[in-house]
């Protein structure tokens, strides 16, 4: 391959080099945990080759965290011009169709809510690549754009009848099985506590089931089935939650609203573990058993 590297930080490219470049053109912002747990198995070589890549100027990284003792956890990784460069070669795709974010997001809780939503995408991809590949999977996430009629639009975002707020979940996935085909949608909810369960808040999860319920009720997975060229029939609202309490409450406004079947919830950490489909650690019911995302 021809060197798309400056002159003065020449690295020799590895297939591994072109690959954590496609993730960062997918995944948008990655740190060097997630970045090992996808390529290296060891945080220590992670690093290593990241600061490599990072001389290359092939990719850009900064700081998440305010301190200067934060160590490896403290960096986060966007693709630069160059990376861009790169990745389009390795794609034949356009440059402008790549289109990295330009700039470091504005506040840290920006940044902890996508880190959360791309563990669990990981989390997801390691569960579809078991040795028996029982499963595929896509998965959308809510910052994927298009332009419709000149103006902007999120992929997975829908509108709701009767509803003046659109319908935007964190992400939209599919698990196609593949013996027979059979494709299941569910529509995710990254949760770090920081929302009112209930109440008039806009955004308390009172409100935000109360749109998935118009949703079901008006079969808005014939939207989805449009963007994932499946049929469904229904989706499951997954919430992801920071603790055992977080799930509970959750699960105890979706009861109330006759919402409970299709609301499930896990606690956050479980995204840190290997992938496993089969692990049951969804909640659907506060006094019930946990149950698997592929019952």
């Amino acid at each position: 391959m021809k060197s798309m590297v400056p002159q003065r930080y020449q690295v020799r490219l590895t297939p591994r080099d072109l690959e954590i470049s496609r993730d960062l053109w997918v995944y948008r912002y990655l740190t060097t945990s997630q970045i090992s747990r996808r390529h290296f198995g060891h945080i220590k070589l992670a690093q290593r080759r990241m600061r490599q890549l990072v001389k290359a100027k092939l990719v850009d990284r900064f700081s998440a965290v305010p301190s200067k003792w934060a160590g490896f956890e403290g960096w986060t990784y966007r693709l630069s011009g160059e990376g861009v460069k790169l990745v389009a070669a390795d794609t034949g795709l356009a440059r402008e169709e790549i289109r990295p974010p330009i700039r470091p997001p504005q506040g840290v809780g920006y940044l902890a809510h996508h880190r959360l939503l791309t563990d669990f995408r990981i989390w997801l991809r390691e569960g579809c690549a078991g040795p028996e590949g029982e499963f595929g999977y896509q998965f959308v996430p809510s910052y994927e754009e298009v332009r419709v009629e000149g103006r902007r639009r999120r992929r997975v975002a829908i509108e709701v009848p009767g509803r003046k707020r659109r319908l935007v979940p964190d992400g939209a996935f599919t698990l196609v099985r593949s013996a027979d085909g059979k494709a299941a949608l569910f529509l995710l909810e990254i949760d770090r506590g920081t929302e009112p369960l209930s109440g008039v808040h806009p955004s308390s999860i009172e409100k935000k089931l109360g749109l998935y319920r118009d949703a079901f009720d008006r079969k808005v997975d014939c939207s989805y089935g449009k963007l994932f060229e499946h049929g469904f029939n229904g989706f499951r609202v997954l919430f992801l939650v920071p603790d055992r309490r977080r799930a509970t409450g959750v699960i105890r406004v979706a009861k109330r609203m006759d919402l409970a079947p299709i609301v499930w919830a896990a606690e956050d950490h479980i995204v840190q573990e290997p992938g496993e489909l089969t692990a049951e650690v969804w909640l659907d019911d506060p006094k019930g058993p946990p149950r698997s995302l592929v019952e």
